[in-house]
């Protein structure tokens, strides 16, 4: 279209160019709508480009896979304050644990009080073999059914179970003994420790008398283990010259029992003796705080390592009067622990000597913060619990004068 207005155009412009030089008026018409002609060329032209644009991005948009179209974005609401209703959540039932208390030979169980003395009645537990066995996990019970039926494969030998440990023997011999401890299975063999120095197994020489017949322990609590194990006992039967029988295939996982079901079965003897019921808490918090022993420790720690009642009965009273508390002071304990060498006295004398407190005065007490990091040994007038805890938890001691 523009094409053939532009030659139109031109023919025109010719004519009226030769209209002009003659000097007719013609000529000046024709120039006219030559002129207007050319305008309204060029305004048809860019109305039909814009078109064939607008078709053009018409055809990309349909071949562009289709996109979700964003809503605008909303201003949000004015917020208004209302107390948040708690989620409801589905009920979750936990299974039924049974207890595990005791849960070594070593547990002390307070049962309760005598009437008139107030003696306490404390139950002490002898765990047996099989009780240790039957309380292990899955994992450990299947290690032992099938190192034993490994072991019983080999011709005359056979297992006796006694309340110490499965003793495995040839003729009269023992060869092999079997224990649990906690979550592991303790495997003794009659092989000389020394021979496995630097190889893979890191067995241990047992220093027992009960296992001086087998006193390679290896000590069994994964699969890796249990695979070497089961080499432990090819190299034995070897070394014994064991001839191979028929192949076992027993089950010696026995089922878990709890604590009650022990002693009702006779696996698990409980031992009943009356004791002074503050000596026993004395006795239980210094085992406790021996199992706990830190070099140092925070008082954040300290608070969560040993409970309250342990702590309260450590407390040494060495009071032999009333406590005269005219000028009262506090102290902290990690003031203590920059002032003072390890085992140290920590009195009014050496607190004023240092000019932690004034002279005057009569009454300190001890609290927890920050880190103590020595043991020491403090002779003041009061404590808090925490300030304990940090005190003999580093093999301190808390006199209370």
């Amino acid at each position: 279209m523009k094409k053939q207005i532009t030659l139109k155009s031109s023919v025109f412009a010719s004519l009226a160019a030769l209209s002009l030089a003659s000097g007719n008026l013609l000529g000046y018409i024709m120039l006219g709508g030559i002129v207007v002609g050319l305008a309204i060329a060029l305004i048809v032209g860019f109305h039909d480009g814009s078109k064939r644009k607008q078709k053009k991005q018409q055809l990309a948009q349909a071949s562009a896979p289709k996109q979700e179209k964003k809503k605008p974005q909303q201003k949000p609401a004015k917020q208004v304050q209302v107390a948040e209703q708690p989620k409801e959540q589905k009920q979750v039932v936990q299974p039924v644990v049974a207890t595990q208390t005791p849960v070594s030979e070593n547990d002390e169980v307070l049962k309760g009080f005598e009437e008139g003395t107030g003696l306490a009645i404390i139950a002490r537990y002898k765990w047996s073999f099989m009780a240790r066995l039957i309380q292990a996990p899955v994992e450990i019970k299947g290690f032992y059914s099938d190192l034993k039926n490994q072991l019983l494969s080999y011709n005359k030998v056979s297992s006796r179970v006694s309340t110490s440990y499965d003793s495995i023997n040839l003729g009269r011999k023992g060869i092999a003994k079997f224990n649990v401890r906690g979550k592991t299975l303790y495997l003794y063999l009659a092989l000389d420790p020394a021979q496995f120095d630097n190889t893979k197994y890191f067995v241990v020489a047992s220093q027992s008398k009960k296992y001086a017949a087998v006193p390679c322990l290896y000590k069994i609590k994964s699969q890796r283990k249990f695979k070497w194990a089961k080499q432990l006992v090819d190299i034995l039967a070897q070394q014994l010259g064991l001839v191979q029988g028929e192949a076992k295939n027993d089950d010696y996982k026995p089922a878990y029992m709890t604590i009650e079901q022990l002693i009702a079965q006779g696996y698990v003897k409980e031992l009943i003796s009356k004791e002074d019921y503050d000596e026993f808490l004395r006795k239980r918090a210094l085992a406790l705080v021996a199992a706990k022993h830190r070099a140092s420790i925070s008082a954040s720690e300290a608070h969560d390592v040993l409970d309250d009642d342990s702590a309260a009965v450590l407390i040494q009273d060495l009071r032999k009067g009333s406590q005269v508390k005219t000028k009262k002071a506090v102290v902290n304990i990690d003031t203590l622990s920059q002032k003072f060498n390890a085992g140290d006295v920590v009195n009014l004398q050496t607190l004023v000597e240092k000019g932690i407190v004034p002279k005057n005065t009569t009454y300190v007490k001890v609290l927890a913060r920050g880190y103590i990091d020595k043991p020491l040994i403090v002779e003041l007038q009061d404590y808090s619990l925490d300030a304990v805890k940090m005190i003999v938890l580093t093999d301190g001691q808390a006199h209370r004068v």
